[in-house]
């Protein structure tokens, strides 16, 4: 029965990720606190459609979606969003990459209801998530080298911090 269920759960929410329509968003306007408030909902849709799909460079809703969640998180008066020398390193500034980098992020602040404010702390969490997703052959993402590194580093347990790894490449170049 329980197997059942969980069957059942899986179905119907493959069945309505199959069915995401992220294309009303690119005419939403977001230009008052009010607007950003009110489409924090679908910055989880977007989310999660994005991050719990494979990656297709031909999936016009999953650009729409990647391009609304990145339009909202750049322009929020609540939160201060940068891609930093970490960002750029991991990702070679692929804009596939970073647009998945962007997801995590946003996901991170909506799903902690802004909990979380610490821009390290945020980076750290959504490059984790980031590096889970890349890690994960299903999902036909090339990863990096150093995002190759990463993933075996933490599939190892070796790696205690992203914080620390930054500061040892740092130190040896």
């Amino acid at each position: 029965m329980k197997k059942s269920i969980i069957l059942l759960v899986t179905l119907i929410l493959c069945g309505t990720l199959a069915k995401a329509q992220f294309s009303h968003l690119k005419d939403v306007k977001l230009q008052s606190a009010k607007d950003y408030t009110e489409y924090t909902e679908q910055i989880f849709d977007c989310s999660d459609y994005i991050l719990l799909t494979p990656y297709d460079k031909k999936d016009k809703e999953r650009t729409t979606a990647i391009n609304f969640v990145t339009r909202w998180l750049e322009g929020s008066p609540e939160y201060s969003f940068f891609i930093s020398d970490n960002i750029k390193v991991i990702t070679e500034e692929r804009d596939d990459l970073l647009g998945l980098y962007t997801t995590c992020y946003a996901k991170i602040i909506v799903e902690n209801e802004g909990a979380i404010t610490n821009h390290e702390k945020i980076e750290n969490l959504a490059i984790n998530s980031l590096l889970e997703y890349c890690g994960n052959q299903i999902n036909k993402v090339k990863p990096t080298k150093e995002m190759k590194n990463l993933i075996v580093l933490k599939n190892n347990g070796e790696l205690a911090s992203l914080s620390s790894y930054f500061l040892s490449k740092k130190e040896a170049n």
